[in-house]
């Protein structure tokens, strides 16, 4: 971090305006100055006799250090197909949260119509009316034991009641598909989505870029052309232009296009 700034110099290393990596180098410099406060703190002499307060700030300075590791998202920019599936993931967050938000409503409904039927089911009604209170008993346990299968869809637990109560049979398959694979699948297809989205819009400004070079290179050479063609007839010798491959490759290097000198 030392030879950085002295390379780039401290004004241009933490220059506020046109510097894209402020942010990374504010941290950087947290993260190196907690490290240092650390091996201070630790050969500072009488530090032992505060014991518990110089332990809960050793702590602090060592959980400051331990975010050493969020400096690995810095290499994910320039790891293209990495940075989109982060970024897709990221943008597909919001869309995760109204699934989460639509599979609640379900879990709670379908709570409702399970504790309903089955849940009240006393011994006298019913041989498996036991079963019913651990799995059915209320609500909260309800949107669990659901919650449970469409995490895991498994039904072994409840393979021994479900086929003597044909409805609880229909109601649990019909809950797994579009519970368990319905949700899944949807999730998936957010990410998806989000991915492709923000390939299309990179490739979008990329074509847009790449356009914008290519007018601005067309002006230049314009410019230059009509500076050299002093008759005004449009038509330059090859001799011409050769004393001018200079400027030209001044003009090429300026807007970042690859070209080779002969």
């Amino acid at each position: 971090l030392s030879l950085r700034i002295y390379y780039v110099g401290c004004l241009e290393f933490f220059k506020l305006r046109n510097n894209p990596d402020l942010l990374w180098n504010i941290f950087d410099f947290v993260i190196v100055a907690a490290g240092l406060l650390n091996v201070l703190f630790l050969f500072a002499p009488g530090n032992h006799n505060n014991g518990q307060n110089d332990a809960t700030l050793f702590r602090i300075v060592r959980l400051l250090r331990i975010l050493r590791v969020l400096r690995i998202i810095r290499i994910v920019r320039f790891l293209k197909q990495l940075y989109l599936l982060a970024y897709g993931f990221a943008e597909g967050t919001m869309a995760v949260f109204w699934v989460t938000l639509l599979a609640s409503f379900m879990l709670y409904i379908c709570s409702v119509i399970l504790v309903r039927t089955y849940g009240h089911t006393l011994p006298e009604d019913d041989e498996d009316a036991a079963f019913f209170q651990e799995k059915f008993g209320n609500i909260p346990l309800t949107m669990l034991a659901l919650f449970e299968l469409i995490s895991s869809p498994d039904l072994t637990p409840y393979r021994a009641t479900m086929f003597k109560n044909p409805p609880l049979v229909v109601f649990l398959i019909l809950f797994i598909i579009l519970g368990s694979f319905g949700i899944n699948g949807l999730l998936v297809a957010l990410i998806n989505e989000s991915i492709l989205e923000k390939n299309q819009a990179r490739l979008e400004a990329d074509r847009m870029e790449r356009e914008m070079k290519r007018k601005q290179l067309q002006q230049k050479c314009r410019e230059l052309f009509d500076s050299l063609d002093v008759r005004g007839n449009r038509v330059l010798p090859r001799s011409e232009l050769q004393r001018v491959t200079a400027q030209l490759a001044a003009v090429f290097q300026s807007l970042g296009v690859n070209f080779h000198r002969k």
